[in-house]
């Protein structure tokens, strides 16, 4: 595996992929923000098997290898698609369940800039975050991008994780109702500016 960077000056962007379509908005995201910032990004995916038949076979070996090097491809033809060099990646990493578990590992291991998940969710008003999402907002000590795809074209809404409880939930529900980025950043973390133009200015140029 490849080791994390030792220049603290250009941390990663760690971004989760679900590998599907549905994701391509999120690692957009996640390329324009590291290409803004000039550093690279972490794109990892975590297996996510349906059931308890197949969550058993992640116990063999064999399945499980052979589910992480098929997954390993995926990223790397999503990064293709999506028009990614490869100086813009640090590293492509598959990981086992549980997914939030899995990117805060990650996260603990290359101290990234902040992380890139998706927040897709619009069944209740406890789910429109995402339940991957919801329970990062609630333990990450790095910052948080939230995408809600499609990407909009109003700004990121920033919130403190520390803010007043009901303040939080107000701009948390602006930037639903605007499906834009939101950046949750814990108290105490650094606050590394990231632009939403230049989100939009990768997606115009990868259409172009």
């Amino acid at each position: 595996m490849p080791r994390p960077t030792d220049d603290p000056a250009s941390p990663p962007v760690l971004v989760g992929s679900s590998l599907g379509p549905e994701s391509d908005d999120v690692v957009r995201s996640g390329l324009a923000i590291a290409r803004d910032a000039a550093c690279q990004l972490v794109l990892l995916h975590v297996l996510e098997p349906q059931g308890e038949v197949a969550t058993g076979l992640l116990d063999f070996s064999m399945v499980r290898d052979g589910l992480m090097a098929a997954s390993r491809e995926q990223l790397a033809a999503q990064l293709r698609r999506l028009g990614a060099l490869s100086a813009d990646v640090a590293a492509l990493a598959v990981e086992l369940p549980p997914v939030d578990a899995a990117l805060l590992a990650a996260a603990d291991r290359w101290r990234p800039r902040l992380i890139v998940v998706g927040a897709n969710r619009d069944s209740s008003p406890s789910l429109r975050l995402g339940p991957v999402a919801t329970r990062l907002l609630r333990r990450s000590r790095w910052p948080l991008w939230l995408v809600k795809s499609p990407i909009a074209a109003a700004p990121c809404i920033c919130v403190l994780q520390g803010e007043e409880r009901g303040e939080r939930e107000r701009l948390l529900t602006l930037a639903r109702e605007a499906a834009c980025p939101v950046l949750i950043v814990p108290s105490g973390a650094s606050v590394i500016p990231v632009s939403s133009a230049a989100v939009k200015a990768e997606k115009r140029r990868e259409s172009g």
